[in-house]
């Protein structure tokens, strides 16, 4: 929907159709069970959503028991007795479609043969991890085959870590009706068989619930705006933030923060612009379902000019030199400066004031692009607070030129290496060798690979040489002015690289 601060999101709307195979994935089969053993029977078919089984043996409905567990695509009988043996066919019901499917049939026959078997667990396929909402039966299948009839043991570790012995050996154990305390890790283990065990996590499932919602704001530009998003729910939801119905990607100025209590969950905007104005919508999220809250960011108070003409220099690996036009209109105060990474979005937290219309920035990753952009602020026209500007438009440069050792060889070669640089930052793609006579323009470039430190340049007859090193961690170089990269001479260099 739309509102008159922005777009609004409904609830994520995930459309599945009903549908039903007319054939069975898998039929019952005829199988042979001894008398006290258990026994299952497979009865598979595609279904969305997934078919409700009802068994028949004999062309009847199965006796009330608990003996007779139906599992998602299969019928499980413990302790088989001579009154099982018979025909077993499945009616799968797709009850969104209200249509019905009826499998062939099987034959189970059931022998008295007594003879000495070691346990082993009968294949049954049930989910291990199981997350359902509070109040759900749950079925916990262990069957054991073997004779003399092997003995089970149930534990169930609870979340904190204590464990305690069940009171219940059945090869089944069945929840009826899911409680807090009853979460945990459940485990089967056949006594005297220590390799014989079988886990079980069950856990319970809550919807997302917002405790917390984001509210209303006005703010200044340059300032720093936090919206509340705290929500509940089984699983912990994750939280998604959308401005006027696009997804916000967090990083430079916008992120997710604890607040300084660790209890809410808050989005933080640094350094407000007149762009940020929007319906700021949160969705928290888990796979019990999903819940949304939303509140309107406003932008007020008086506007100043930005600056304009933002240009800037490399002038080593990790400085940069950036220079810009003061506005055409309006007192100015003080400038700061903004540095992003240019992978990413949004500016950082400002940098301290100046009054000079240049600034030297060390930025933290060597060799990579930052977008510059700089802000104004200026007397008010009415008492207030001092007004800020929107970011100026964007200059984009990456640090340069990357520290060099140089060693005279005997024969006048002179080798250069960047080896601690090459080690102490990695990611560099290809590196390019400049060189030239010294008090000339006339440079020459050298292409080198990623994984190259060092080159030995022939000796020169025509005086000393002038060099210097760039790199870049993409094969397409940004393309910038180097006027400010120094170049370093071979009259410097020493006969060992410490010396040189």
């Amino acid at each position: 929907m739309r509102h008159y601060g922005g777009l609004i999101m409904g609830y994520p709307v995930h459309l599945k159709f009903a549908s039903m195979e007319k054939q069975f994935t898998s039929n019952p089969e005829n199988v042979t069970a001894r008398r006290g053993q258990p026994v299952a029977l497979s009865c598979v078919i595609s279904s969305a959503p997934a078919a409700e089984l009802l068994w028949l043996r004999n062309e009847e409905a199965l006796p009330d028991g608990d003996r007779y567990h139906t599992l998602s695509s299969q019928l499980l009988i413990t302790d088989v007795t001579s009154a099982d043996a018979g025909e077993y066919r499945c009616i799968a019901t797709n009850p969104q479609l209200n249509k019905t499917r009826t499998s062939r049939s099987g034959h189970l026959q059931v022998t008295v043969h007594a003879e000495d078997q070691e346990p082993s667990f009968l294949p049954v396929y049930v989910e291990q991890n199981i997350a359902v909402a509070r109040g759900s039966r749950v079925i916990l299948p262990c069957p054991v085959t073997g004779w003399p009839r092997p003995k089970l043991i149930w534990e169930q570790s609870l979340p904190g870590g204590k464990t305690a012995e069940l009171e219940v050996t059945d090869e089944v154990f069945v929840i009826h009706s899911l409680e807090y305390d009853q979460e945990g890790t459940y485990t089967c283990s056949v006594v005297g068989h220590s390799e014989l065990t079988k886990t079980f996590n069950v856990t319970i499932t809550e919807p997302p619930e917002i405790t917390i919602p984001p509210a209303g704001k006005e703010v200044l530009r340059a300032s720093t705006v936090r919206f509340n998003c705290t929500a509940s729910g089984r699983p912990e939801p994750n939280i998604s933030w959308y401005k006027n119905w696009t997804l916000l990607t967090m990083a430079g100025r916008i992120n997710l923060r604890k607040s300084a209590d660790g209890q809410r969950n808050e989005l933080v905007i640094s350094g407000v612009t007149s762009d940020d104005a929007g319906v700021y919508q949160c969705f928290a999220q888990n796979v019990a379902g999903v819940a949304s809250a939303w509140a309107i960011l406003n932008v007020t108070g008086e506007d100043a000019a930005a600056p304009t003409n933002v240009r800037c220099w490399p002038i080593s690996d990790r400085k940069v030199a950036v220079k810009w036009d003061s506005p055409t209109v309006g007192e100015v105060i003080a400038y700061t400066v903004h540095g992003t990474l240019q992978s990413k979005t949004g500016l950082n937290v400002p940098a301290k004031p100046v009054t000079d219309t240049e600034e030297n920035i060390t930025v933290d990753a060597s060799l990579t692009p930052y977008r510059f952009q700089i802000r104004s602020y200026m007397h008010p026209k009415s008492p207030s607070k001092n007004v800020a500007s929107d970011p100026s438009a964007a200059a984009v440069c990456q640090g340069q030129g990357v520290p060099i050792k140089m060693a005279k060889l005997e024969d006048g070669k002179i080798l250069v290496s960047w080896k601690q640089f090459y080690e102490d930052n990695p990611g560099v793609v290809q590196w390019i060798l400049q060189h030239r006579l010294q008090d000339t323009s006339d440079e020459r470039n050298i292409t080198l690979d990623g994984s190259v430190y060092n080159y030995t340049l022939p000796a020169s007859s025509n005086g000393p040489q002038q060099i210097r090193v760039l790199g870049s961690r993409s094969l397409k170089w940004l393309r910038q002015d180097l006027s400010l990269v120094p170049w370093v001479s071979t009259a410097s260099a020493g006969r060992d690289l410490e010396a040189g």
